[in-house]
């Protein structure tokens, strides 16, 4: 399939947002105690909302190119061993490379997390997209017995569901 610019540029968007997330949750975390005015909590937590669109907007870029075609499994095992051995792959040539250059402290345990990142929660988006490669030849195949009717009705059950639940799990898994 040829690439259409619109959709790369979208994704490049996506990123951008995702990394300016991370910039502020993670690499903003000095500043919180300083500040004092309304305003300026305002504007640091204003980059939060990004990341959640950014990640939205990957998820629905990749169900509009495998949602109107036939998704096989095959394929979609592939592809998730493809993604989880390069996600391996990098976690542990970081970790090892860092470690060499005496930039964090080498220990199994850390290592075993690096090897089993999945295993450990260390990369929820990468753990939920490989479900998501892992289900869509079945989520295909359900979508397509759906009525327009139907489908319109999934699509208003599964916002809100994702909308009100967040804010649910967030309170409960918290403590």
């Amino acid at each position: 399939m040829k690439r259409d610019s619109r959709f790369e540029l979208l994704r490049i968007i996506s990123m951008f947002m995702i990394i300016i997330f991370h910039f502020d949750y993670f690499g903003q975390k000095w500043r919180v105690p300083s500040i004092h005015s309304f305003w300026d909590y305002t504007l640091l937590s204003s980059y939060l909302s990004l990341g959640k669109l950014g990640v939205y907007l990957f998820i629905m870029i990749t169900g509009y190119f495998v949602g109107n075609k036939t998704f096989p499994i095959s394929k979609s095992l592939l592809k998730s061993c493809s993604i989880w051995l390069e996600a391996f792959y990098y976690s542990v040539g970081i970790y090892i490379v860092l470690s060499l250059t005496k930039l964090t402290t080498f220990s199994f345990g850390q290592l075993i997390k690096c090897a089993l990142p999945f295993m450990t929660d260390q990369y929820w988006f990468v753990d939920a997209y490989l479900i998501l490669l892992l289900l869509i030849p079945f989520i295909n195949i359900c979508l397509n017995q759906l009525s327009r009717r139907q489908f319109f009705y999934l699509v208003i059950v599964m916002s809100f569901l994702s909308s009100a639940l967040t804010p649910i799990k967030s309170v409960i898994f918290s403590t």
